[in-house]
């Protein structure tokens, strides 16, 4: 398994702790979804090439929002699938804001100042470059406990240099939701498989911590994420040729 798959399985796993972790607290939690059907062979080809599409549109800039400790962040920036970096704005409700960039091991942050929905400056620093900077603060991604962390890790997990088994994808149980359109292209939503293990009968849509809305050419317009007891949407735009990290 490639450490790309093996991150975003992990980052699965650790949203539906930290979303059985937080119905506990809370006594609930989102209601249970619609119920979904298991993805046709065709489907399932469409599923197992998003990946790779995105690792062949090598970036593309994505936005989300999400709640870290008490606080609701906006995150603006791009993901690069080739370099395996990420590079973001996050603007916080009490109007503190920042830079960070990431890959599957590390996350650095550094102070900026910047609106929510701003992208942050370029050229964009490498992971190594803000890990040799003093003002910048690293350490190691933590997708268990960090909400932040686990939005990051997956959207960098959403491209590998290859396509999926698309009877792997089948066999592990993925879904299909519903369709739908975003910003005006017609895409079919897709629960994403809540491991790599084959399944001897379908999950649940609430089993997976990770939908995917897709169009008919296998490119990813949206992902939901869940971390706690809600989901953070990141959506993607097409491709406007910035690179990050090493690759850049």
């Amino acid at each position: 398994m490639s450490i790309r798959r093996r991150i975003l399985a992990a980052a699965l796993a650790a949203s539906l702790c930290m979303s059985l972790a937080a119905c506990t607290a809370s006594g609930g939690g989102n209601a249970p979804t619609a119920t979904a059907i298991g993805v046709t062979t065709e489907q399932a080809q469409i599923l197992a090439i998003t990946r790779f599409r995105n690792y062949d549109d090598t970036s593309r800039p994505f936005q989300t929002s999400l709640e870290e400790s008490g606080q609701q962040l906006a995150i603006t920036g791009w993901v690069d699938w080739v370099s395996g970096e990420g590079y973001a704005a996050v603007a916080s409700d009490s109007g503190e804001s920042g830079v960070v960039v990431w890959n599957h091991e590390t996350t650095a942050a550094t102070g900026a100042d910047l609106a929510a929905g701003e992208f942050p400056p370029l050229p964009a620093p490498t992971l190594a470059e803000a890990e040799a900077d003093l003002s910048w603060g690293a350490r190691p991604v933590d997708i268990s406990t960090s909400a932040l962390d686990a939005v990051l890790a997956t959207t960098l997990a959403l491209g590998s240099d290859r396509p999926d088994n698309p009877l792997l994808v089948q066999q592990s149980g993925a879904l299909w939701l519903r369709n739908d359109a975003v910003d005006g292209i017609e895409v079919s939503v897709f629960v994403a498989p809540p491991s790599d293990d084959a399944v001897s009968e379908l999950p649940s849509a609430d089993e997976s911590g990770l939908r995917l809305w897709i169009d008919e050419e296998g490119t990813m317009w949206r992902a939901e994420v869940r971390v706690g007891a809600s989901w953070s949407t990141v959506d993607f735009d097409a491709p406007d040729g910035t690179r990050l990290g090493a690759a850049e």
